[in-house]
């Protein structure tokens, strides 16, 4: 009797089931099931979006501690330390010999996603990151030597890797030569953290404990300019002309920045080739560092609301950059008869040789008058007269071409100037 009972019961319990439902005739058994499912699912994210949440509160909390081994090899930045013996270079520390900058790939707006895994902070210059001195331990590998970019007198710069992806270059100060005092290394580091321009190397945070301080910055895969004007880079692969006027005009856009769009405007008072770095794609970045104990006035790296005197000094010093970049000499050299460069370059447009002064590595020469405008930029830029001088953006103006001639279908090959020691002259043809 039981037995009937049980099965009369499934039986009718499976005629229910299988009977078909108002829900677009679904019969009812796939609609339970279907239900379960859904329900299952939708229980499934809402726990791990609350594990997500709860991750993402505690690493706010804490400081992300970043793994060991994470840097990479040097294999490809040589290493020159030789630099202070060259007349040149009046500043050999740090980061003037520094090859920093961002990965390939690498660009802004992946800053954020970093600065909130570490101890960020905000202030009335921008966003920053403070780092531990730990966490700096950590993304160089504890200093490795493998990863030593450049030493100074007052400083070590070294490669390093952020999350594993990031390459950046960390400024270590030596603790003898400390020159502010922590409120003042702050504000310095704040102030040059809130330069955001194309063309300045950024800075992404800066790490104090104690007596150890370092500056972190994006990493500039291609190194500084000096070597690529004065060192093996460029003397195995020269630049072409038209990356130098790039540079000359990126440098000059970088400048006038500081001078003109910055609130508060600073002057970097030591624009030299070993404080520009190249990117990738050939675009320059001026270093702005915060000076050493030993540094000079005139060695100073940025000046804080500066007077007409001072963005005089900076647009002294671009005229002379135009100089090294056309003729491939350094500014001062002790083991020339023409010590001076520019009163080298002074002298040869006086003699009508202008053709002279150029570079003779160049792949390509530009076109004469190319050149003769290149050469009365830089020349009005270092006029003995402070005030004659032009403001930054109107030798941005100036460097812009106002000739259908001075495209890059003007480009000559080298073949077409004629050196002599009494008269120098450009053949073009076809103009």
């Amino acid at each position: 009797m039981n037995r009937i009972m049980s099965s009369q019961r499934s039986d009718l319990i499976e005629q229910k089931l299988s009977q078909h439902t108002s829900f677009f005739g679904i019969k009812l058994w796939i609609l339970i099931t279907a239900s379960a499912s859904i329900a299952f699912l939708l229980a499934f994210i809402v726990f791990v979006s609350l594990c997500f949440i709860f991750h993402r509160r505690r690493c706010r909390q804490e400081p992300f501690r970043l793994r060991s081994k994470l840097c990479l090899p040097l294999s490809r930045i040589p290493l020159n330390n030789d630099r202070r013996h060259n007349p040149y270079n009046r500043c050999p520390e740090y980061i003037e010999s520094g090859r920093i900058s961002s990965q390939v790939g690498w660009s802004y707006a992946h800053l954020p996603y970093y600065t909130r895994s570490f101890s960020s902070t905000t202030s009335s210059f921008g966003s920053f990151t403070v780092f531990t001195f730990m966490e700096i331990e950590s993304v160089t590998d504890g200093f490795a030597d493998e990863n030593l970019i450049a030493k100074g007198d007052s400083s070590m710069v070294y490669r390093g890797v952020l999350m594993g992806t990031v390459n950046v270059a960390v400024k270590r100060f030596f603790p003898i030569y400390q020159r502010y005092d922590d409120n003042d290394f702050i504000t310095r580091a704040e102030m040059i953290a809130n330069v955001r321009h194309k063309n300045v190397v950024r800075l992404l945070g800066y790490s104090i404990e104690g007596d150890e301080r370092a500056l972190v910055y994006e990493y500039v895969e291609k190194g500084d300019l000096h070597e690529w004007i004065h060192g093996s880079s460029g003397r195995n692969q020269p630049l072409a002309w038209s990356k130098r006027m790039k540079i000359i005009q990126g440098v000059a856009k970088g400048l006038a920045y500081f001078h003109e769009d910055l609130e508060p405007r600073i002057t970097h008072q030591y624009v030299r080739p070993s404080k520009i770095l190249l990117d990738y794609h050939w675009n320059p970045k001026i270093i702005l560092a915060i000076p050493s104990h030993n540094d000079s006035p005139m060695n100073s790296t940025f000046v804080p609301s500066p007077n007409n005197l001072d963005e005089k000094i900076d647009i002294h010093c671009f005229g002379t950059l135009i100089m090294e970049l056309v003729s491939g000499r350094v500014c001062v050299d002790q083991s020339s008869p023409h010590v001076y460069l520019v009163d080298w370059i002074k002298e040869m447009v006086v003699n009508h040789m202008i053709v002279d002064v150029l570079d003779p590595s160049l792949p390509e020469f530009p076109t004469l008058k190319e050149l003769k405008r290149i050469v009365l930029i830089a020349l009005r830029c270092v006029d003995p007269e402070i005030e004659q001088r032009p403001k930054m953006g109107d030798v941005i103006h100036m460097l812009q071409p106002h000739d259908l001639l001075l495209n890059s279908n003007a480009i000559r090959k080298p073949q077409k100037v004629t050196r002599s020691r009494e008269v120098s002259r450009i053949s073009i043809i076809g103009t």
